[in-house]
This record gives C-alpha cells, sequence and structure tokens, in this order.
C-alpha cells in the first residue's frame, strides 16, 4: 500500500474556486464565489488513521496519507458527493434510506468532511446480487409489480440461504424509464428493508435526464436527479478478493430518450485508471456498468486493462434478455461478459424477457475471489428452473409488423415430428446439453440462434404489443428430433461450474404458464 498522500487531478476538473451543489431534486444552486478545498481525516472505530483510503468527489481522486488526511484542493464545480472507495475490511453498512453508507453530500460552505470505517475481518465468501432494468413508470405498475413481486422473492432468496454468506445487490440501471420523480420510490424498494441487503446503484440511460433539440440537458446534469436519490456514479469497493468498479457508461446527448452512446468518457477511463493504479493484479475484477461493452475496437483499450488482472468479468443489463460471452484469449487470459436479464420481463407486460427467459436477477458467489457459482435466478420460482422445453410444431411461424413498419416472421429454426426446443437462458460457451430418451443418453442438444416462439407469440399476438425488444433472437437455444417422438424426454445442462439443470417438463398451454404478473 501507497503510505504517501498524493493527487491525481483529472483533466476535466475546473480549476476555478467555485464549486457545485443541487438541492434535493438535484437542480442546481448559484453558489459561485464558494470555497472549492475539500479536506478532512478518516479513521476506523477505535479512532486510529487509516492511510492508503482513496477519496473522491467524482472527478479527483486522492489518497490519505499516514495520519488518514486528505485533501482535494480543488474541488469540481459539478461534485455532488465525497466518499472513499470501500475497503475489503470495511464493514458496509447503511444510510437512513437504507443504502450503502460510503458518501457524504457536499455542503455550501463546508470545506471538512470526516469519515468512520468499521473494520471487520475480510470475507472469504460472499455473494452477489444484479437486478438488470426495472424501468418503473406509471403506465406499466411497475413501482406496484416490483414491490410486490421482485423485492419479496429477492429478500425470500436471501433468507433462504440462512446466511451462509454475505451478500451484496447491485440495482444496474434503468430504475426508472424517463420518470426521474419515481427514483426515490424505486430506490425505498431496494432498501436494506425491504430486499434484506445493501444495495448498489448503477445509472442507466432511461435514469439521465433530457430536454429537447431546443434546449438540451449535458450528460452531467442530466445525470443530477440521480445522484441526489442514489448517491454517486462512478465508485468501487472490495469485497474478500475481489475489486468491484462501478462506471457510468451511458454518455447522454440530453435531446431525447434515445440520444446517447454506450462507452466511457476520456474522463471516466481516467476515473477508471486510476481507481485500479494500486489494485493488486492477483484479485479478481468486476466492471459493473448498465451497458455491456462488448470486445470490440471501440473498447480495446477498456478490455486491455481488465485483462491485466488473474480474473476478470464486465457485468450488464440494458439488452432486456440474458446474454453470456466467453473470451477464450483476451493478452493471454480468458474473460467473461455476463448481461443479466431484466426486473420487468419487457415493461412488465409479462413474467418473461424479451428472449423468453423468466425476469429475474443473477446470482454470483464468490470465494476468495474465485467465482464457484453464477446463475440466473427467476422471480418467484425455484432457482434450479434454468430451462424451458417445447414441442417446436405447437408453435408454428407467424409474421408481426413492428413499430416503424417492418414485419418480422418469427419462428424456431427447425420443426418436424419430434423437433424439441430448449431455451437454456443462462447458458455460455462452457456449457454441455445432453439429451436423454426414456431415460438413455442420446447425445448433446444442435444450438442455434432462433427466437423463443412461445414469447413471441404471447407478446405479439396475445398481447398486440409492437416494438423489437419483445422477441430478441438469442444465442441461448437448441434444438434435438427424438429418434422416437412418444419416448419421455430430458435436457440436462451441466455449467461450467459443474451444476447441473434438467427439464423433462414441455411447455404447450399459453395462459396455463403466462401469468401477467405473480402477484
Amino acid at each position: 500500500m501507497n503510505r504517501f498522500c498524493f493527487i491525481i487531478t483529472l483533466a476535466f476538473v475546473t480549476l476555478a474556486a467555485s464549486c457545485g451543489g443541487k438541492d434535493d431534486k438535484g437542480n442546481r444552486l448559484d453558489i459561485s464565489g464558494a470555497i472549492a478545498e475539500i479536506t478532512g481525516t478518516v479513521r476506523d472505530q477505535n479512532g486510529n488513521p487509516l492511510s492508503g483510503i482513496l477519496m473522491t468527489d467524482g472527478y479527483t481522486q486522492v489518497r490519505t496519507g499516514l495520519d488518514g488526511k486528505y485533501s482535494i484542493s480543488h474541488r469540481s464545480k459539478d461534485a455532488f458527493y465525497i466518499y472513499y472507495s470501500i475497503p475489503a475490511d470495511a464493514v458496509i453498512g447503511v444510510n437512513s434510506t437504507g443504502r450503502p453508507d460510503f458518501y457524504q453530500r457536499l455542503q455550501l460552505g463546508q470545506t471538512r468532511y470526516d469519515f468512520t470505517i468499521t473494520k471487520q475481518a475480510v470475507e472469504n465468501k460472499v455473494r452477489l446480487l444484479f437486478i438488470g432494468d426495472p424501468q418503473v413508470r406509471p403506465s406499466n405498475n411497475g413501482l406496484s409489480r416490483f414491490g410486490a413481486e421482485t423485492a419479496p422473492d429477492i429478500k425470500k432468496f436471501v433468507a433462504s440461504k440462512g446466511g451462509d454468506m454475505p451478500t451484496y445487490a447491485f440495482a444496474m440501471g434503468d430504475m426508472v424509464h424517463n420518470t426521474w420523480d419515481q427514483l426515490r420510490d424505486i430506490f425505498a424498494l431496494v432498501s436494506k428493508d425491504n430486499i434484506g441487503v445493501p444495495c448498489f446503484g448503477v445509472i442507466g440511460n432511461h435514469d439521465h435526464e433530457f430536454g429537447s433539440a431546443d434546449a438540451p440537458v449535458s450528460d452531467i446534469k442530466g445525470q443530477h436527479k440521480w445522484e441526489a436519490v442514489a448517491g454517486p456514479v462512478n465508485y468501487s469497493l472490495e469485497r474478500g478478493n475481489t475489486h468491484i468498479l462501478v462506471l457510468d457508461d451511458i454518455i447522454h446527448q440530453g435531446i431525447s430518450e434515445s440520444s446517447f452512446t454506450e462507452g466511457l468518457t476520456d474522463e471516466i477511463k481516467a476515473f477508471m485508471k486510476e481507481d485500479l493504479r494500486l489494485v493488486d493484479r492477483n484479485k479478481t475484477l468486476l466492471l459493473v456498468m448498465h451497458a455491456y461493452l462488448d470486445n470490440t475496437e471501440d473498447y480495446a483499450d477498456i478490455w486491455s486493462l481488465i485483462s491485466e488482472f488473474k480474473c476478470a468479468r464486465i457485468i450488464g443489463a440494458h439488452l432486456h434478455s440474458v446474454r453470456n460471452y466467453y473470451y477464450p484469449d483476451v493478452n493471454g487470459k480468458a474473460i467473461h461478459g455476463n448481461v443479466v436479464g431484466t426486473a420487468n420481463g419487457v415493461d412488465w407486460a409479462a413474467t418473461v424477457c424479451g428472449d423468453g427467459a423468466p425476469m429475474g436477477y443473477a446470482v454470483m458467489e464468490m470465494q476468495a475471489g474465485e467465482i464457484q457459482r453464477y446463475y440466473y435466478k427467476p422471480t418467484c420460482l425455484d432457482e434450479n428452473f434454468q430451462i424451458r422445453l417445447y414441442r417446436a410444431d405447437d408453435f408454428p411461424a407467424f409474421s408481426h409488423t413492428l413499430t416503424g413498419g417492418a414485419t418480422v416472421t418469427f419462428k424456431f429454426t427447425q420443426y418436424g415430428t419430434g423437433v424439441i426446443i430448449a431455451n437454456i437462458w443462462n447458458w455460455n460457451p462452457l456449457w454441455t446439453v445432453e439429451v436423454y430418451e426414456n431415460g438413455i443418453y442420446k447425445g448433446l442438444a444442435n444450438k442455434q440462434n432462433m427466437y423463443d416462439v412461445w414469447a413471441c407469440k404471447y407478446f405479439y399476438q396475445q398481447k398486440n404489443r409492437s416494438t423489437y425488444s419483445f422477441c430478441q433472437r438469442r444465442d441461448h437455444t437448441f434444438w434435438y428430433k427424438m429418434s422416437d417422438p412418444s419416448a419421455t424426454i430430458k435436457f440436462v445442462a451441466t455449467d461450467d461450474f459443474g451444476q447441473v439443470y434438467e427439464q423433462s417438463v414441455i411447455t404447450t398451454n399459453l395462459e396455463k404458464d403466462w401469468p401477467d404478473s405473480y402477484k
């Protein structure tokens, strides 16, 4: 650990003698001429100074010295909070809202902000929950359903584990659908009282405020209402031997809900590099963002940096479906990418996502920084429900005209007597999928990208939806043609952690299998 205090000033920090502030609704306050310095001391619960603690206003990053003191000489005009990167041996308490307590709101005229970090033994085991895209708005009744279905299910799931390991959650963004006055309501539903664990926030595109072409809202200003409720947007924490870095990867132009790009600004890349500069490369790194950033030339610098770690994963949401990626060689390292499904399914229209996966949340279990299990927990269903089977001929191809005028044909890639389709939503390339007829092993299933026609039929023909997000072609679908169509069928999927999931029940009846909610 570095025992000297140093200051890194990012290129975009304003060095004027003025600083930013907002009211409780996230609106800008005119405080030109206010003092810009931030100082303070970080101590443990016994009053001992803590050195090497990374402190930030979200823009400038500094570390405490041997005396536990830190100083930011010119805080950013856009700064909302002063906060610390949570060490592995720190208790994660909750504040008055029931959410993680590691930051303080900047106040007009106040320059000193002291922190007390309660120390504990480093957690050897830890469970992380990733909750994708609640995206509530009045028209979809999302607040009511999240409160009646999702939050109780998470709390029940956590309780069912009997306190076997510390558990923390991450709300993966798009908490609201451009209805920023509901941010407080949805974050109240992910408080520790409601879900049983501390829940961190990740800002999404629909969480950014926007204006119009005549009155655009800047990317930074667009996050003010989020900050006022949810806390910092760029921050990090450690649990066990794992470093978790949360970043805002939505660059919003502030003209409309669709005026944004996915990626990291140069300033946030600098924040990321400084956050990771002194992190032991033998740790596991989890890079958590709303929009998943694929391994392409556009993000080559990000992937190169995370490949320096012993183990690294990028975790995102945003797609309203489940996707898992595996890159066997990124600078000599194998790296996984996980896109979690949605809490809302698709706009709370039913109980599944656009790829036919159940609405739900992802679960990661770790020991000493090693990932022991990663799975997808369906809301209000058993955690071992991971496969849905269909007879292909029960769901023939059909066409539907989507918003914008395009007519799309939705079909399975295989039809015929004895053809069985399997949707195995949390599949990744390291899984094996076996098929048994009458208990006799018949070989491996055939993987092929296709629509889940059962889900498409429900959304488009019964619910009369018309946007593309209600049905998405995905790569976690399989088919097998039975040698004896009258035999019993069983699919057995084994994941990359050796966990085995089985399914022999064939879904046939829309009305029976498609509740609009679990209430």
